[in-house]
């Protein structure tokens, strides 16, 4: 097979010792990279397709990687998937950008922005590089690209966690406020139930039985979804608050409303600030929680139990025996003491 005159080039590359050694360059001007073969006769015919049809062999755009993705990635949960979908919403302005031009720099200076300007957090910044990374992957496996330049993209310094609680004094603060703050009323209901905010708006009354002193709700994790968490005495008068104000099938509204987590997150700051307590993030109220009843001396199974802590699984193992009953007997001490 002859290949005409200023059609491209096949030619093998040195030290390339691979299955596919032939490099196909494309006609000038353009001298597109085409990618690798096994033989130059699989060379020559990919220059005479390309001839016939240059547009398939076109780098595509960052978008163009991105739909493909999707459509062909396989996610474990559906969590993952929004993850996926989340972090490319910070792609927009190299969405149209062929994925050829798109080099280190240009995912660095998009990372440094949504962590140093906008303030997202580091697990935003971590990831929307790992969306790159399997962009480039993909590029990579059908030659548009040489390396994957997501891998020379540098992560902000990971934040320590903070494991600072509500004092004993902003507790009592907080219980005040709850007379006649909803929103008060709000973070003393997770600080007693251990529930994440996400947790808590997403609770159903169904789920709530205040009867048998229990709610099943839970998220996240293996462990944490659908758990059995028994109503301490302290919570269940803000419990039954909500439940019976509630006018829809959701344990938590506000003016007959689900309330989403961006407008708890404003109020939350606005009674912290208000009350002159710690300016701490949501999840102090159930680490607050946890270490709370810790101190009460609740049983450690009992206490990963309500929390619904992942780690569980370790302990599982050697726990048998009626779930329910033993965090019910285990909440029950407390609200005798």
């Amino acid at each position: 097979m002859k290949k005409p005159n200023g059609a491209g080039t096949v030619y093998k590359v040195k030290g390339r010792k691979l299955r596919k050694p032939w490099r196909v360059i494309g006609p000038p001007p353009k001298r597109t990279n085409l990618g690798y073969v096994a033989t130059k006769k699989e060379g020559e015919q990919l220059l005479l397709d390309y001839d016939r049809n240059p547009k398939p062999f076109e780098a595509p755009t960052l978008a163009e990687l991105y739909d493909r993705l999707m459509r062909t990635k396989k996610f474990n949960t559906e969590k993952t998937r929004l993850m996926y979908v989340t972090s490319w919403t910070y792609y927009a302005d190299l969405a149209d950008e062929k994925i050829t031009d798109i080099k280190s720099r240009h995912i660095q200076d998009l990372i440094d922005e949504l962590y140093e300007d906008r303030g997202l957090s580091y697990s935003t910044a971590q990831k929307t590089k790992v969306l790159a990374s399997q962009l480039y992957k993909m590029a990579l496996a059908d030659d548009y690209v040489g390396k994957n330049y997501a891998e020379f993209v540098t992560l902000p310094k990971k934040p320590k966690p903070d494991n600072r609680t509500f004092t004993a004094n902003e507790i009592e603060k907080l219980k005040a406020a709850s007379r006649t703050n909803v929103w008060a009323k709000m973070i003393v209901a997770l600080i007693y139930t251990v529930m994440r905010p996400s947790e808590l708006l997403k609770t159903l009354k169904f789920n709530v039985h205040l009867d048998d002193n229990y709610i099943i709700a839970g998220c996240k994790t293996d462990a944490g979804t659908d758990r059995y968490i028994p109503i301490y005495r302290d919570v269940k008068p803000l419990i039954t608050y909500f439940y019976k104000k509630s006018r829809s099938e959701y344990l938590v509204t506000f003016n007959g409303k689900p309330v989403t987590y961006r407008y708890f997150l404003d109020r939350y700051y606005e009674v912290i600030e208000g009350l002159g307590i710690t300016r701490l993030t949501p999840r102090a109220c159930r680490k607050t929680g946890i270490t709370l009843y810790q101190n009460m001396g609740i049983d450690k199974i009992a206490l990963q139990r309500i929390a619904g802590h992942a780690s569980f699984e370790t302990t599982n193992k050697y726990y048998t025996g009626d779930i329910s009953k033993s965090l019910q007997d285990a909440i029950s001490v407390l609200n005798a003491k």
